[in-house]
Formats: C-alpha cells, structure tokens, sequence
C-alpha cells in the first residue's frame, strides 16, 4: 500500500525542473503547478495512490499528516471531510507547516480534482485555493505539477467546483500575467489536454477495481468536456505566435483521429465543447487546419440540420469560423447532395425551435456560396423553405422565433437583390415571387407573427429610397416603385376580397394589420440588432450592419410622396366600402390612418372628388357631405368619426367650424353628443378659442350636469366619468373651460351627495373622490372663493363624521377628501383677507359643533379634536392668526351662557352647606334650566383641553455635534400661541375644572354627576401638562389674572384659586393662605378666603372682623376644623352672644 519507490514516481514526466523563480513572478504574490502524468493513473489504492507514513517528511505537522492519509482513502464522504479540515488547517496553521505540506500535496490535488463525486471535486478546488491564498510564492517549484487540471477545471460540469477552480486560478495570479502565466505553463497544459483527448479511455481514467462502469464513463466524459473547454480557453487566451511555439503538441491533438470522432459523438455537451475548439482554432491559429481541411469542412456540414439547441451555438459559429478560413470550402464537400439538402430541411422546419441562435447566421452563410450554383433555382429553393419555416408551428408561437426569422428573410432578399441588382428581371421576380406572397401571409393568416416582418419590410424600401440616386445601385428606384405598385394592388385585391366575403372579424384583422404595415413604412420602430462579428476582414459579413446604418430615419419627399398615394388609395377604398357596407369597422381604421399621415392631402383629394371641376377652397364640404351623413347613420356613428371630424378642423376657419360644432346639439340624448363634447374637451382642441366659446353653451352646461347626476344615481359610465374629469382641467391661462352656472350646478348636485351620503351608499365613495379632485382646481390661488364654499364646506362636513363605513367610502377616499380640504383652507388662508377667512372659519367651526353634540362618544370627540388641529395646521404659515382660530373653534357662544348657569347652581349648593357666603348680597337661582347642557358643557371644556395638548409637530435638534445627540421635540397646539393671547382661556378651562369639582362634591348623586367627574379627571391631567410645559413668565401671568378675577368677583374666582394652588402647581396652601389675606382688605373676599382656606384659619381672626355676620362665619368655618385652638364649647357660646347682641343679622334666621 505504499513504498519508498512513491517519492521517484512523483517526479516522472517533469524530468527537466521547473524555474521558481520565474513561477514566483508570475505568481506575484499568490499562486499554485501541476504532477507528472504518470500520478494521474490509479493504482488499488485509491484513484491514484496510497499515502504512506515513511512518504512524509517527520517535520510535517502530525495533523496534517492525518489529514493526509484520510483523503487517500476510498470513500468521498471520507475524503470530503478531510478536505474541509485540510482546508482550515490551512487557514489556521503558521507559514512553515503549510510549506512542508506542499511537496505533497499536487500528487493529491491531481488525483482528486477529477474525483467521481462533486462533492470532493469541489472541497479538493476549494482547499486549493485557500493553498494558494496561504503559501503565495513558495507554490512556485509546483506550479507546473498540477497545471493541467487546475486549468481544465474551470470547466467542471458540476458548477460550484468549476467556480471554485475559476476562483482559485484568478486569485493566483494578477490579472496582468494571468495570459503569461498560460504560456508558461502550456506545454504541461497541452500535454495534459492531449492524453485526455487523444490517449486515455474511460478505463484508463479510473481502477476498474474500485469504479463502476457508470461511474468511469460519467468521468471520462466529464474529463473530456472539460479538457476541450480548457483547450478553447488556451487558444482565447494566448496570441497565435505563443500557440505556434507548441505547434507540434497542438499539431498532435489536432492530426489525431480521434480528435476529429468527437463531431460525432453522441454526448451533446461533448460535440458542442469540440465545435468551440474548431472556431477557436479557425481564428487564432487557422495554418493548424490545412491539412485537415476535408475533415474539418465534412465535419460541420454534416451536422447543418443539427436540432439541439445545446450544439447549434458552437455548431454555427465553428461553421462560420471555417467559412472565413477555408476560402473555397465547398471544394472539400459535396454541396448539391451534402449541404443544400440538409439547408432545406433546418429552413422548412424553421430552425427546429432555435431561429433566433441560427438564422442570423444565414446571411454570412448565403454569402459564402459558390459563384458556380444555379443563382434562380438557388435562392427560389432558398426563400421557399424559409417561408415554410415562418409559417411552422415553433416559429408563429414565439415572438423572437419568428422576429429571427422574419429579420434574416428580408436581410437576406435585400442582399441577393444587391448582389444581382443589375438583373432586373431576376431581382423582381423575387420580390414578386417571395416578397409580396409573404407580405400576403403577414396581412391575413390570424396565426402570422407580422410585426418584425413589416419593419424589416420598411427598412429595405428605404433602403432602396436612399440609395436610389447612387450610381452603384441605378436600378433601385424601379425596384422600389415596383413594390409600391405591387403593394397597392395587393391591398386593393385583398379588400375585394373582404367585400365580397364581408367576413367583420377577417376584415378587422386585415384593416389593422395594413395600417401597422403602412405605419412602419413610416416609422422605423428599432428592434435589437442580430449580428454575427468575424475576425477576418469580409465586407459580406458587415452587409447587414452596412445597410441599417444607411437607412436614415427622415426619408426623402419622394418617398412620402409615393407612400401618401397608397395611403390615400388605401383611404379611398375604405370610404367606398363604409358607405357600401356600413362597416363600422373601417371607420377607426381610416381615422388612424388620417391622424397618422397627411390629413390635409386626403381632405383635399376628397373634396375634390366631391366637386368636381367646381371645387372650394373651404374643407367643410366634406363634414356636410360626407361626415354628417356618418354621424346621422345609427349603425356607423361612432366615436371615430368624430375623430375624423376634428381632424377637419385644422383646415376650416372658425366660422365653418362654429357652424359644425352647433350642428352637434341635433345629436343631443345620444352618445355622439358625449362623444362631440369629450372631443372639444381633449388636446389639442381644447385651446382653440371657437371650440373654448363653444363649451359655454347652456347644451354643453346642461349635459356635463346630467352626467354628475348619472354619477349620483350610479347610471354613468366610465367614458361619460372621463368627460366629467376633463372639463374641470385648466388652460394655459388658469381659466377653467366651464362657465361659472355650470360649474355651480354640478357642485349642487355633488353636495347633495356628501352633505347626505348615508342615502347614496352607492356612490358616495365616487362623489368625494371627484370632490376632492375638483377641489384642487376650484380652491386656487387663482380662485380663491370665486366658486363658493358650498363644496369646500360639504367636504368638511363629510369629513366630521366619525362613522363613515369603509365597506361603502374607502379608507383611501376618505384620506383624498381630508387631504383635499385641507389643502385648500392651506391656499385659502394665505389668499383671502382675514374678514373672508374668519367667515369660512367660523362655518366650519359651526360644523364641528354640530358634530360633537351629535355625538358625544369618545370616539367622536376625539375625531373632532384631530378635525380642528389639522384644521390649526393648515394656518401654521399665518401663526398670528392661530390664535384667532382657536377662539372661533373653541370660545363658541353658548360657553358663557352655559357657565353662568352651572356657577349658580354651584355656588347654590355652596351656600346651602355653609361652604361658602354671601352675607350682604341675596342668593339668585333658577331651577328651570335645561339639564343636559351641563355635560355639554363640561364634555367641550374637555375637548378644549385636549385640543391644546395635542400635537402638531416633532421638531428635532442636535445638541452636541461631536456626539449627534437629538433632542427631539413635540409641538403642541399650545406652544403655537402665547400665553397672553389665550389667557382668557386658560381662566375658562380653570373655572371649568372648579365648577366640575364643586358639582361631583354636592351633585354626587344627580344623573350627570359620573359624566362630569369622568370629564374634570380629564380636565386636571391636561391642565398640569399645560402648566407643566409653561415658563415662569407665562405662569405669573396666569396667577396675576387669577388674583384679579379674585378681586372682580371673589364668589367662583376664590375656588379657582384654591384649585390653581393645590391641584395644579401643588403650593404651600398655609403659607399662600397667609399671604392673601395680608395682600386683601376687602372685607367679602377675605371671608371667602377664610372658607375657602378653613384649614388653614386662625381663631385670633374671629377680632379682626368687622361685623357679628363675619365673626359667626368665621365661628362656624373654626367649628368645622380636624383641631381647634379652643374647645366647641367655646365657640358655640360665643355665636350665641353674638346672636343674642345682634339677632337680625343671625344666618340661620334669615
């Protein structure tokens, strides 16, 4: 299983050393060599060898040496793993232990990169490489030991492997002397390349012993294809003096018998590899080949009928390669029984499914034929088989398929024209015999791929055009008139033949298909070039390229002359025929082809025919006698005549063309009014004035209504919804093509849909969409309000309600509509005086009023407070006036009223407990108000509240450059205002919450109270956010306007205040206690004060009082607290001297 006989065998074949140094430059600083051939055959071991112990060198790393003997072994799973731990050994071993590994490791990398299984092929490529990476230049003294498989193994059929080699081999080398690397390493590579070819055999290639059958063939086939593609890639790479220093080992694969079997082999990757060898060699080094030039011509033409499609790409470019190489190929090959037989049959069958890779290469093929052929028979046999190609099943279902085809017929017609353009009669009787029976086909077989056909048609007669003065081509212009004649009378016969058949589906098939004919004769449409490049300079192989680039997209006038005349004939035959037949068909067809073209020429011959000898000027004769009839004949009026009629426009002066457009009211309660209307409304002809004039006319006003009225009752169509769109454009001066009543009508009939969707569930999701479309338009700049609010106001309202089903207006609709409005109260508040805006404003306040008290939910309120901040938002570029319109959204009327109200049903209550007095005033209340306003009233304080805490922006700002720290920012409706500016209501929103905390003390029990309770929670939480974001400033303002509320009215102002100190700023209530009453003397507003303050009351005050009233308030407040400086006792005897003193004053008995 081993010996010390291995160590001489290594070296067997490589007798002669291999300069390192020069393998070191050319590594540069990474790279791998290649094992004599005698290390590439097996032994019983494993495919090659066994590793035995005394094979190594003792310095050798012990795991290494494992590693070793495990990838000797028989089994891949095996092999596999030592690989992987071969390679991140590797990876992780110092410089030494890898350069002691080399010496052996090219026997192993030879014999396991053609190893049965992928597996190890690909982890043997793969450890190579990071061999490769690690060693660098002490690879050299190996590089040439393992050369021949490295290089081939790029191409192993199993992809990850060969991509794993392609990796390992670049990476080896700087992309610079990647090709000198080759030529340094040829010979190994071509010696290695030539056994392969040449000598080995599937049971050379592998032990019998340990391979199956199977296997060793699926080796020896791989190792072939691998080896032909390498050598292709040898003979890309170098240039021809570097392979002709290897003549005789290139000379020795190509003179091999053996050599030339593989064009017959039957494994197709095989054949096709061996074809890319021969075009490589055509074109690098075609002096190889002389010898061989019957073998090499008899191999390619036999395969021309080749089918699959893995051959035929190298098959047709090694059979060009030898047409450029071999000048009279046809010399060595019978081509009458061999190569036009074979020819025919790939034509007729269209290329057996690959046109698109074979046909492009006819030309070049046609152009190499012998001078000698019968040029008739030839190219009639030629064009025939091709044109029964074109019509094969493989060639009419695919559109490249039959565009290859369609391209190379034309190509090739136009270069057999050119090469006999001086016999005239042969050449039209190729375009007689082989163009037009085509050209027949294109127009009227449903299963004709005709598209490429016409175009490549185009080309070639202007082509002809071009050139037609040319002294080299003189008889083109006949060539070119003789297609023109010929293509009129075709068109003409075919028609005939419709008219007498009238068969409507084949007569629209063939009407289309002739105006994309007539239309690429036109217009060019440019379609990717196939082409074939050669390195041998031949002016036949540039024709294709030649004759495009000679074709100039801007034709002469004679061109569009004789190209007008058919169009015109062509128009002619289908005017006849509409009015024969009333073939609606016809008449979009012949509008295409009078917008397409010259409509001027085809009015005027048209005209003419009608007068006759008494013909005018004015084209309106037309439309009366000919257009009008069209329009009053129910079964051809159509939308393409009216096309056709405003097209006449362009040649009628403005009276005759008033005198038309008024002619359309006749049609009015008919689609051809519709029709007429979406014309005029369409550009160009919407900036023409008379038509401008024309779309004010109350008809016009009055159908455009009807439509918005079908759209209501979901009765419209989508045509009549696109008319509708398009008389709300613009023109070029802003105007609108509207008249004001019509535009105020339609927007009447669309607010009645949003103002009152729950009764159009069908439509309303329609409507708002076109009323938020419209809006854009109506609420400009331009504008402004001249239009009205109605619908402004309509969209607003819609958008108010928080229960609009998504089923019925869609999520995306409703966003349109909110967009809508707010982009026009965003133009608006920059365009209107602060008079119209506060108007505006005011009414959309009203709306959100209506809309809370509708529905007083949560989910509603919170709807309602998003409505009015975005409302806010659209103002933000006026911020002086934020504050204006957050006192008409939120200081409605009914606050105060409502206010004053609760106050004295508080304060009643007050009064009632002894909370509070008021000894010198009497006590008012009325008990007939309407209840509910008390939650009303407390449920929009609350949305107040919210309001202003909610956000309207994130500003964000960077607060330390060297860190990127942001500090982000949420903007609130509140920070958008001064203080001062909404001062009155903060004071509204601090009663609000004292009113609500005197009401849940003393209604505790009333039907509202858990409502009111719910709201002054609320309240409170806001209220401390607000003051909580508020600057010290802004705070001393608020409690300045607190104490002089204290000092106007002292009754629900002192509850404010202790509120303000206790709930929201949470102060020391004793110590404010005391400062107020020495900052007061004001006799009334210090007893409150003391009621107000009773916790904090002192007993050495009963003397400070000024009347017995005070000093049993006082009494009473003193009995009340938790300690007392002095016993009750005390206190009661001291209100009964009081009152004993002065009893008319006592409380009680008032």
């Amino acid at each position: 299983m081993g010996g010390k006989h291995k160590q001489a065998q290594r070296t067997k074949n490589n007798a002669r050393p291999s300069s390192s140094c020069r393998s070191a430059e050319l590594l540069g600083t990474t790279v791998p060599q290649f094992v004599g051939f005698s290390a590439m055959k097996e032994s019983t071991a494993m495919s090659g060898f066994s590793l035995a112990t005394d094979d190594m060198d003792a310095s050798i790393d012990p795991n290494f040496q494992l590693v070793l003997k495990k990838m000797s072994k028989k089994d891949a799973t095996t092999k596999s793993k030592a690989l992987q731990e071969f390679t991140e050994l590797i990876k992780t071993s110092d410089i030494e232990a890898v350069i002691a590994v080399l010496p052996f490791w090219p026997r192993l990398y030879c014999v396991l990169a053609t190893d049965t299984d992928h597996k190890v092929r690909e982890g043997t490529h793969i450890a190579h490489h990071q061999v490769v990476l690690k060693s660098k230049r002490n690879l050299a003294p190996y590089l040439k030991q393992f050369a021949g498989p490295w290089f081939t193994s790029q191409y192993d059929t199993y992809a990850p492997a060969a991509s794993a080699a392609t990796k390992s081999f670049q990476d080896a080398f700087p992309k610079n002397k990647i090709k000198e690397a080759i030529a340094y390493c040829q010979e190994e590579i071509l010696s290695y390349i030539g056994e392969n070819l040449t000598i080995h055999t599937s049971s050379t290639l592998s032990n019998p012993k340990i391979t199956s059958p199977e296997d060793a063939e699926a080796k020896y086939q791989r190792v072939l294809i691998s080896s032909l593609h390498g050598y292709t890639l040898y003979l890309q790479q170098l240039c021809t003096d570097e392979i002709e220093k290897q003549e005789e080992l290139n000379m020795k694969i190509i003179s091999d018998s053996k050599f030339w079997k593989f064009a017959k082999n039957k494994v197709l990757p095989i054949k096709s590899a061996w074809y890319c060898v021969i075009s490589s060699i055509c074109q690098k080094s075609p002096t190889f080949l002389k010898k061989e030039y019957a073998h090499i011509v008899g191999a390619v033409f036999s395969d021309l009928d080749e089918s699959e499609p893995i051959v035929v790409q190298s098959l047709w470019e090694a059979i060009l390669s030898v047409l450029s190489t071999i000048e009279e190929w046809w010399q060595y090959v019978n081509i009458d029984k061999l190569v036009f037989p074979k020819l025919w049959k790939l034509l007729k069958e269209g290329g057996f499914g690959n046109a698109y890779v074979i046909f492009p290469n006819l030309l070049p093929l046609i152009s190499h034929l012998p001078p000698s052929i019968d040029q008739n028979s030839t190219f009639s046999l030629f064009f025939e088989n091709m044109f029964k190609g074109m019509k094969h099943q493989s060639s009419t279902r695919s559109r490249h398929e039959s565009l290859a085809i369609s391209t190379t017929y034309v190509e090739c017609l136009q270069y057999v024209i050119m090469k006999n353009h001086s016999d005239i009669g042969f050449c039209e009787k190729l375009i007689r015999s082989h163009l037009f029976p085509v050209l027949e086909w294109s127009l009227t077989d449903p299963q004709a791929s005709y598209k490429g056909f016409f175009n490549q048609i185009s080309k070639m007669i202007q082509y002809w055009s071009k050139n037609s003065s040319s002294e080299s081509f003189p008889h083109y212009i006949k060539y070119s008139q003789f297609f023109w004649n010929n293509l009129n009378s075709l068109c003409q016969g075919l028609l005939l033949n419709l008219e007498i058949s009238y068969d409507k589906e084949l007569l629209s098939q063939f009407s289309s298909r002739q105006i994309e004919l007539l239309q690429s004769l036109k217009h060019i449409v440019a379609h990717k070039q196939l082409k074939v490049s050669f390195c041998a300079n031949q002016s036949p192989e540039n024709i294709t390229g030649e004759s495009h680039t000679m074709v100039s997209l801007l034709v002469d006038k004679s061109y569009m002359d004789l190209l007008n005349t058919v169009v015109y004939k062509t128009c002619a035959s289908y005017v006849k025929f509409i009015n024969e037949k009333h073939s609606k068909e016809l008449i979009e067809c012949l509008g295409s082809l009078v917008q397409d073209f010259d409509s001027e020429f085809f009015f005027r011959r048209l005209n003419a025919e009608f007068e006759g000898e008494n013909v005018k000027e004015n084209l309106v004769n037309v439309y009366w006698k000919l257009l009008h009839k069209w329009l009053s004949n129910e079964s051809i009026c159509s939308n393409s005549v009216v096309e056709l009629i405003f097209l006449l426009f362009k040649y009628l002066s403005d009276e005759s063309k008033m005198e038309v457009l008024n002619s359309f009211v006749l049609f009015q309660g008919t689609d051809c009014f519709g029709w007429c209307i979406a014309q005029s409304l369409s550009h160009p002809y919407n900036e023409d004035g008379t038509i401008q004039k024309w779309l004010h006319k109350d008809e016009v006003s009055h159908f455009l209504t009807s439509i918005m009225e079908k759209e209501l009752n979901d009765t419209s169509t989508p045509e009549l919804k696109l008319i509708l769109k398009k008389a709300f454009m613009e023109k070029q001066n802003g105007d609108l093509y509207l008249s004001l009543p019509a535009i105020s009508d339609i927007v009447m009939v669309l607010n009645k849909c949003l103002l009152r969707h729950e009764e159009y569930s069908a439509t309303i999701d329609m409507c708002a969409s076109f009323a938020a479309h419209i809006s854009a338009i109506l609420y400009s700049q331009n504008y402004k309000l001249q239009f009205g609010d109605d619908l402004l106001l309509a969209m607003f309202n819609l958008c108010c309600s928080s229960t609009l089903d998504p089923d019925i207006i869609s999520v995306d609709t409703i966003w349109e509509v909110n967009t809508a409005w707010q982009d026009a109260i965003t133009v608006l508040a920059q365009e209107l005086s602060w008079v119209e805006f506060e108007t505006l404003s005011s009414k959309c306040a009203d709306v959100v009023t209506n809309a809370v008290f509708d529905d007083t939910s949560d989910y509603n309120i919170n709807h309602m407070i998003k409505v009015i901040v975005n409302f806010i938002k659209c103002i933000n570029g006026n911020p002086m006036r934020i504050w204006d319109i957050l006192n008409l959204f939120l200081f409605r009327d009914f606050v105060q009223p409502w206010k004053r109200t609760l106050v004295n049903v508080c304060h009643s209550a007050e009064y009632a407990v002894g909370h509070l007095c008021a000894p010198f005033e009497p006590i008012s209340f009325d008990s007939s108000f309407d209840e509910s306003l008390i939650s009303k009233y407390f449920i929009w304080m609350d949305l107040v509240a919210d309001v202003l805490v909610t956000p309207t922006a994130t500003l964000t700002e960077e607060t330390d450059e060297e860190d990127d720290n942001v500090t982000t920012t949420v903007q609130t409706v509140f920070n958008s205002v001064c203080v001062s500016d909404i001062l009155e209501l903060l004071m509204e929103m601090l009663e609000s919450l004292t009113i609500a905390t005197m009401f849940t003390t003393h209604y505790a029990c009333t039907r509202h109270s858990e409502i009111v309770s719910s709201r002054k929670n609320s309240m409170q939480l806001k209220l401390k956010t607000i003051f909580n974001n508020m600057d010290t400033q802004s705070v001393v303002q608020v409690e300045n306007r607190i104490r002089e509320n204290l000092i106007r009215n002292s009754g629900v102002s002192v509850n404010v205040l202790h509120l303000y100190l206790s709930k929201i700023v949470s102060k020391n209530l004793s110590e404010e206690y005391r400062k107020l009453l020495e900052e007061c003397d004001d006799q009334l507003i210090r007893l409150h004060l003391t009621q107000a303050f009773a916790k904090y009351a002192k007993y050495e005050q009963v003397y400070d009082c000024s009347s017995d009233t005070e000093r049993i308030i006082y009494l009473r407040t003193l009995m009340h607290l938790d300690q007392l400086e002095i016993p009750s006792a005390e206190i009661f005897k001291r209100i009964a001297n009081i009152n004993q003193e002065s009893k008319s004053h006592f409380l009680y008995e008032r």
